[in-house]
C-alpha cells in the first residue's frame, strides 16, 4: 500500500533520489545532460565569509538560487560585484541569460538596475508581499532565445512550489508572459 509521509527534515538518501527523479526526467526530456553548480563567494582579509552567490547552470540558463552579502560588507558594491562575476561567468559558458526570484522586500530595485526584468508575479506570497522571477536575457547570439526563423518570443514563467521545499521555475517559449497570483 502505498501513503505519503510528511518528513520536514527528509534523509539524504531519500531528497536525492527525489531530486534526481526530476533531474534525469528532464535530462531525458531535453538532451541536455550538462548541469553545473556556480557558487562565488565573497571573502573578507581574513578569508572570513562576508556574503556570496549559489546557484546552477542548466538547459543554457544559469539560475540564482541565493545571494546575500552581510551588514558589514553592505553598501560597498559587493552585492554588483557578485552578479558581475556570475554574468561573467555565463557569458562565458554561451549562456542564453541568467534568472533569479525575490520579494518585494528584497532587491528587485536592485536587480532591474542590473537589466533584470520581471517575467512572474505571485502576489501575497508571503501574505502583504509578493514574489517576483526576473530574467536576463541578453547573452546568445540574436540576444534571445530565436524562434521561427529569429524570431524571439517573451517566455511563459511556471513556478511549481513542493512540499519538500524549493521552487522549480519552468520556461516554455509560447510567445506568453505576465504574472500569476498563487
Amino acid at each position: 500500500m502505498v501513503r505519503v509521509q510528511f518528513e520536514p527534515f527528509i534523509d539524504e538518501t531519500s531528497r536525492k533520489f527525489i531530486v534526481d527523479g526530476i533531474d534525469f526526467y528532464n535530462v531525458a526530456k531535453t538532451a541536455l545532460p550538462d548541469w553545473y553548480p556556480v557558487n562565488f563567494v565573497l571573502r573578507g582579509e581574513r578569508g572570513d565569509v562576508l556574503g556570496g552567490l549559489l546557484g546552477d547552470l542548466w538547459g543554457g540558463w544559469l539560475h540564482v538560487s541565493h545571494l546575500w552579502v552581510s551588514e558589514t560588507a553592505r553598501g560597498a558594491g559587493n552585492g554588483k560585484l557578485l552578479m558581475s562575476e556570475v554574468e561573467a561567468y555565463a557569458r562565458e559558458r554561451d549562456a542564453i541569460g541568467i534568472t533569479l526570484d525575490t520579494y518585494s522586500f528584497q532587491a528587485r530595485p536592485f536587480y532591474e538596475r542590473l537589466g533584470f526584468e520581471i517575467c512572474g508575479t505571485i502576489e501575497g506570497y508571503p501574505p502583504g508581499h509578493a514574489k517576483f522571477v526576473l530574467k536576463k536575457a541578453s547573452f546568445a547570439a540574436g540576444n534571445n532565445v530565436g524562434i521561427n526563423g529569429g524570431e524571439t518570443l517573451p517566455c511563459q514563467w511556471v513556478i511549481a512550489l513542493g512540499a519538500l521545499g524549493g521552487t522549480r521555475i519552468c520556461c516554455n517559449f509560447k510567445g506568453l508572459s505576465g504574472s500569476f497570483k498563487a
